[in-house]
């Protein structure tokens, strides 16, 4: 069985990851108490409001539970005796808390959310190595339940154990990994070998700089803030350092209280990330309407081009009939001169016509046919 547990706060957050979907095959809200609200996002903002009364930032103890596959399942009273017996070691047997059971991939964990604050202190409940605490729950559990240890588990490796801790991914940090695409392996290899190949604390901001973080004061001590607005603790960042060499190295050049806070310079990264995203979508919005111009003015022109052959082709057509019927009229015209002169009167008949008004009107009549 593997349990992990941090401190944390962003309540709203947590519930909605806990209540997704689309990562769990099935998701299960067991059991939420200590809050009128039934649903997480309800009581994890009851909880929030508590904390607002206190300086307690991490107002929350998230614990997760993964029975072994090659063990089975976990029956719901080992659940709840393995969470009673964290409850009991932590100090955390009154407070308000919830739990969720996921189904992933076919297999069950489980979840479990306490408020750490008091409400009658209005203080948080003190975690002191809550980690080594965990890890004697988790044996006095296996060994009373018959179920055999992880290798992690059988021997206490003393600091060995926390390097390795340092170089596991928790909960938070997959999250970041999902959100930036950047494993923390990765990283850490980005920042060891930028302190090693470095002399001075300048030359290792400029390193790290130049490598997309920026150097910032956190809660504790010095972070680093990532291209994508994500902070992270410096000293856990570099390979085989503790805290004090990193301060020892930085303390001249970086005094922690001349830089900028962590939220700050966290918040004009992001600010930054969402105008670049705005000017690539700008520009590829242009780029596509230019593309649609292009596709559209050959598209004209290729109609255009249909249009003038099919004009080519009508005044060619109009010009030929034209021609045809100009040579039918004046066939037509000499057919008919031609008929108007063999019946104009000859000799003593046009001599008599005219007398008697028989040509006049024999001229009106064929000035009638050459108007028709």
């Amino acid at each position: 069985m593997i349990a992990k547990a941090s401190q944390r706060g962003g309540g709203q957050q947590l519930a909605t990851h806990l209540l997704n979907e689309l990562e769990n095959d099935r998701v299960a809200v067991l059991d939420v108490r200590g809050a009128v609200a039934n649903d997480l996002h309800g009581a994890f903002a009851e909880w929030e409001a508590t904390a607002t009364g206190t300086k307690c930032q991490k107002y929350l103890y998230s614990l997760s539970v993964n029975p072994d596959p090659a063990n089975g399942a976990l029956t719901r009273e080992q659940y709840l005796d393995f969470i009673a017996r964290v409850e009991q070691k932590m100090g955390l047997s009154d407070q308000p808390r919830a739990v969720v059971f996921h189904v992933k991939h076919g297999r069950e964990h489980a979840h479990v959310i306490w408020s750490r604050i008091d409400h009658e202190k209005m203080k948080a409940v003190h975690m002191a190595h809550d980690r080594q605490k965990l890890r004697a729950v988790v044996r006095e559990f296996a060994r009373e339940h018959g179920l055999p240890l992880p290798r992690g588990l059988q021997n206490n490796r003393g600091l060995e154990r926390f390097n390795e801790h340092a170089r596991g991914v928790s909960l938070h940090e997959k999250q970041q990994e999902e959100r930036t695409g950047a494993t923390k392996d990765e990283r850490r290899q980005l920042m060891t070998n930028a302190w090693r190949q470095s002399d001075s604390g300048k030359e290792f901001v400029r390193t790290l700089q130049q490598q997309g973080f920026l150097l910032a004061r956190g809660q504790r001590g010095y972070v680093v803030v990532d291209a994508h607005g994500e902070i992270h603790s410096l000293a856990r960042q570099i390979e085989g350092v503790k805290t004090k060499e990193v301060k020892a190295r930085l303390k001249d050049d970086c005094p922690l209280e001349q830089l900028q806070e962590a939220e700050t310079v966290q918040e004009t990264l992001r600010q930054r990330s969402r105008e670049q995203l705005k000017n690539k979508a700008s520009e590829a919005f242009q780029k596509h309407a230019a593309n649609q111009w292009d596709v559209l003015k050959q598209k004209q022109q290729a109609r255009r081009a249909a249009l003038q052959e099919k004009r080519k082709q009508m005044i060619t057509r109009h010009r030929t009939d034209r021609q045809a019927l100009l040579k039918a009229q004046e066939k037509e015209r000499l057919a008919l001169t031609r008929k108007q002169e063999r019946e104009k009167p000859k000799g003593l008949k046009a001599l008599l016509g005219k007398v008697t008004g028989k040509q006049s009107t024999l001229k009106q009549k064929h000035q009638q046919e050459l108007k028709a």
